[in-house]
């Protein structure tokens, strides 16, 4: 798949959302539950990362948080629209990056040193372009792995010292996961686990896999002063499936 069919996808899947402000409620609670428990003090400067339609966003109380907002996507028309129909204040300085090669192929012309930087259900779209290429299973995995690891790079890299990440991505969908909308919300855990065991799960998404390479790598963990994961819960991303979906919040040394 040649960059710009990359782009084509990425732009489809914005199109295919761009309705799902009321749907995504309880997926946007949890977000902006995620985000002010890992604000400290002072804080004032946000970079989210795939922002997309923003509807997993809310603008209007990002804007009481933070004095900047740089809101990050290859596509730039779904972040315009996304932000013209919340209409936000202008209560902070919203800064619109786009477009914007998020795969770490190219060097992000971004300022570092933010309070805390959001990537939210991104790395699987940018795996999934690699999946379109049509190359053998090894390779795959290969790739998908090499751009994930140049992600969490990105991640820390944009927070810097004393900052904080919050990654979040979804791992399966009630595509291949049927039982997800009737499992009750306690019992999530216990399916997530279940469904690793069996390789149910987005290549490259698998919440252990991640948690080890975080935790365990000797890069990452020199950086890192606490680690801590959410979810699962589910995140109903179009009308025809829900999402199963995780997330990490990672606070690096001063």
């Amino acid at each position: 798949m040649s960059p710009s069919q990359a782009a084509l996808r990425h732009i489809g899947s914005n199109r295919q959302t761009r309705d799902a402000w009321e749907r995504c409620a309880a997926h946007r609670r949890k977000i902006h539950a995620l985000i002010s428990a890992a604000v400290s003090p002072g804080a004032s400067r946000l970079c989210v990362l795939g922002a997309g339609n923003c509807n997993d966003l809310d603008l209007r109380i990002l804007e009481r948080e933070f004095t900047e907002i740089h809101l990050v996507d290859l596509d730039r028309e779904a972040l315009e629209a996304g932000v013209a129909r919340q209409q936000p204040s202008g209560r902070a300085r919203l800064m619109l990056h786009a477009p914007c090669d998020l795969t770490g192929a190219h060097q992000l012309d971004l300022e570092g040193g933010f309070d805390l930087v959001l990537s939210t259900g991104l790395i699987t779209q940018m795996f999934q372009s690699i999946e379109d290429l049509g190359l053998d299973r090894e390779a795959t995995v290969r790739e998908v792995l090499a751009l994930r690891r140049r992600h969490f790079r990105m991640l820390f890299d944009l927070a810097g010292p004393g900052g904080t990440f919050i990654l979040i991505t979804d791992v399966v969908s009630t595509a291949t996961a049927s039982g997800l909308r009737e499992c009750p919300e306690k019992q999530l855990p216990r399916m997530l686990a279940d469904l690793i065991d069996a390789r149910n799960f987005f290549t490259g998404a698998n919440p252990s896999a991640i948690w080890r390479e975080l935790t365990e790598d000797p890069e990452f963990a020199s950086l890192s002063c606490s680690i801590e994961s959410h979810g699962p819960w589910l995140w109903p991303v179009t009308s025809a499936h829900d999402y199963l979906t995780w997330g990490v919040t990672v606070r690096l040394k001063p």
